[in-house]
């Protein structure tokens, strides 16, 4: 299975050729390469599920979930600018996230740590594209956009 991603300067994936499911040759070829890509992913996925290091709290519906600054700014222009401003989030290092629900911030966030997301039904596909346009997350409204186009 071959799949390439050709990315802009703004980290958005701007064409996704399609792969030939025949094709083993690029995964024999590339094993170790993606063994490293899955370990830094399950990493990261940990890092988002334990607490320690996290500096930064996002809160929605009353839901706390804790996260890292540094990671967020680099995935997300709104967060850079939310941290490089000396703005009242940036002081306090809680963020109320008033216009997203609890389960979508979930999504959102896992995104954003580890580049899935699983489990994920057609209306909360919606509501993380929609938050994601918020967001200014070009790269993954392409994805969700294709999960709710895909048959």
């Amino acid at each position: 299975m071959e799949v390439k991603f050709e990315y802009s300067d703004k980290a958005s994936i701007t064409e996704v050729k399609s792969f030939n499911k025949n094709s083993t040759t690029a995964l024999t070829q590339n094993k170790d390469e993606i063994d490293s890509l899955l370990y830094l992913q399950q990493h990261l996925r940990n890092m988002l599920n334990e607490k320690n290091y996290a500096d930064v709290k996002l809160r929605a519906d009353g839901e706390v979930f804790f996260a890292h600054k540094c990671l967020l700014a680099s995935r997300s222009p709104v967060f850079r600018a939310m941290f490089d401003r000396e703005m009242l989030e940036s002081k306090t290092s809680v963020i109320d996230m008033r216009d997203v629900e609890a389960k979508t911030l979930k999504y959102f966030l896992e995104y954003l740590y580890t580049g899935t997301v699983d489990g994920m039904d057609d209306k909360m596909a919606l509501n993380l594209l929609l938050h994601c346009k918020k967001s200014r997350l070009m790269f993954i409204q392409y994805l969700v956009q294709s999960l709710l186009i895909a048959p």
